[in-house]
């Protein structure tokens, strides 16, 4: 077949591929920004019946690629807390910060592992620089009746971190303890745990024994823990599987009383039986599932 190639017609066809060219690139791009908008910790949140955010603002380019532009959401608000309930729940986690309960228990001092200060940005966020953990008290102190070394936070990946600036490892491992032990104590908590009625594991923790075997302990949303920012009385509270779990200590940051009164921080203290506690634990290591929340821990007991 004769094609006669007219100016005007291969002007036309430069054209119409350029046309086409980018609308495809268009719709890549639409395509790769709803991605990445929806792992944000509150889209994901709100694709959870947790209520839909509304665009705040733009973040500079992130460490996984994200162009300038990224839109933030603006934190999931939550209703008043009922004056009585908060005051019943504040009683509860003072009560418990004042009476030891454990005996011959060893506090490990994690500070050769903390990757994130207790004044430095939760997760990293360029944005959100008083959005801080710094009204949590360093050093060992009692959280639901177990004390713990604070120096600093574990803070582990997770797509509800991967907006930050710094890259979060998938696990911290070899955590020395040395020891034999009946029980191991966790304060703790994540970001954004999503679905907390299908207890989803967020965490685990691999412990190492000095005979060669090793045991897995999990921690899952909703049964070890919920978000970590919530509501000041979270409304999945009687989900948590006690004497395991209980809220443990509740505090807030400038950026919370400023952009978000309703809520607050929570951590978690979580007890689990050892395995075997007859044989020496020679390390832990503490590793993400990569879920959506962002796990962390700022305190590691043993008993």
């Amino acid at each position: 077949m004769n094609i006669n190639w007219t100016t005007p017609k291969i002007v036309a066809l430069v054209v119409a591929t350029s046309v086409i060219t980018a609308v495809c690139n268009d719709l890549l791009m639409t395509r790769t920004l709803t991605r990445r908008i929806l792992s944000s910790q509150d889209v994901v949140a709100a694709g959870q019946g947790q209520g839909m955010m509304t665009m705040q603002g733009q973040t500079p380019t992130g460490r996984r690629g994200m162009p300038p532009g990224m839109y933030v959401m603006t934190l999931q608000e939550y209703p008043e807390a009922d004056p009585q309930a908060l005051a019943d729940q504040d009683k509860k986690i003072k009560d418990r910060q004042g009476a030891k309960e454990t005996t011959n228990e060893i506090t490990i001092n994690l500070k050769s592992y903390v990757n994130c200060k207790l004044t430095d940005s939760l997760a990293d966020k360029a944005d959100q620089p008083d959005h801080t953990l710094e009204a949590l008290p360093a050093g060992v102190n009692i959280y639901g009746g177990v004390p713990f070394d604070v120096q600093g936070i574990v803070q582990l990946d997770g797509p509800s971190v991967q907006t930050g600036i710094k890259k979060w490892p998938s696990a911290v491992k070899d955590i020395a303890i040395g020891h034999s032990f009946k029980k191991l104590h966790l304060l703790q908590g994540a970001f954004n745990i999503v679905a907390p009625n299908g207890h989803i594991k967020f965490a685990q923790l691999i412990l190492h024994y000095a005979d060669g075997t090793q045991a897995s302990l999990d921690l899952a949303g909703g049964a070890q823990a919920l978000r970590c920012v919530d509501a000041k009385v979270p409304q999945e509270i009687g989900l948590l599987q006690p004497p395991q779990t209980e809220l443990a200590w509740t505090g807030a940051n400038p950026y919370l009383t400023e952009n978000n009164p309703s809520a607050s921080l929570h951590l978690y203290r979580t007890t689990f039986d050892n395995p075997k506690p007859g044989t020496k634990v020679t390390a832990i290591d503490y590793i993400s599932t990569m879920y959506n929340p962002g796990p962390f821990m700022v305190g590691l007991t043993i008993e």
